[in-house]
């Protein structure tokens, strides 16, 4: 069997180096600046250790082992901040931040991407990993970009939800979460991101589940919009990729 170039350079990361895309989570050394009231109450952001799941199937190392499963195809290495409280988010971009980051970077490979999850779980929020990292922090970040950068442009004769099912029926089970017609798209989404989704699977399969229901141009005007989906997130992990840092904001 031939190994590819990627997969050679990620058997000797993996396998020889002990190393993989994804490293760890952090928590900035610095608290957020204490407001003076007195019922001030910190809200720790999605994946912050107070936020997991209690689950045994996630105690301790079980969970970030989990991530580093999700993430094991990824092309870049990433860092997730975890805040222990969202509002340090105000903190970005200050002197104080930028050296404790800085100090950060220096212990990390070249090209780590650090990931700032900005957001705190939402109530009744599913806190196990695959769904606090993969859809939640990752995906739904990657479906407000989508929507704010074209998605959901106008109504096409295949709609967008149904292209969605047919990407999310393929996904590996494991990045698989949301089965609600409307919540597909981050799990979707976060596939491309993670390598779980190729472009050439993804266009292959909306030509062969609509080929008896739609015409040559309806399919052709759906893989326009799985060239679209996959642009989107090539664009801002490229921006990720240059600034070395991203804000993961879900909600």
């Amino acid at each position: 069997m031939k190994i590819t170039e990627s997969q050679l350079r990620r058997i000797i990361r993996e396998e020889i180096l002990g190393e993989g895309p994804f490293d760890e989570f952090i928590t900035p050394s610095e608290p957020p600046v204490t407001p003076s009231y007195a019922d001030y109450k910190a809200h720790p952001s999605i994946a912050h250790p107070s936020r997991r799941s209690k689950d045994e199937r996630y105690k301790g190392e079980k969970y970030t082992d989990i991530v580093k499963d999700l993430m094991r195809n990824t092309k870049d290495n990433w860092v997730i901040i975890t805040p222990a409280d969202v509002r340090d988010r105000y903190r970005l971009g200050t002197d104080e931040f930028n050296e404790w980051l800085s100090s950060e970077r220096k212990r990390r490979r070249p090209g780590t991407i650090f990931a700032f999850a900005a957001s705190m779980p939402m109530s009744g929020d599913d806190l196990a990993p695959q769904w606090a990292v993969v859809h939640d922090l990752f995906g739904h970040t990657l479906d407000e970009f989508w929507q704010r950068h074209g998605g959901r442009r106008r109504e096409k004769a295949i709609s967008e939800p149904a292209i969605v099912s047919q990407l999310h029926s393929v996904l590996p089970i494991k990045h698989r979460m949301s089965y609600e017609s409307g919540d597909m798209m981050p799990d979707v989404l976060a596939g491309i991101l993670l390598g779980a989704l190729t472009h050439d699977r993804a266009r292959e399969v909306v030509g062969e589940q609509f080929l008896n229901s739609a015409t040559d141009d309806e399919i052709a005007e759906a893989q326009e919009l799985v060239d679209h989906m996959f642009r989107d997130v090539d664009a801002w992990l490229e921006k990720a990729r240059a600034d070395g840092f991203v804000t993961l904001t879900p909600w």
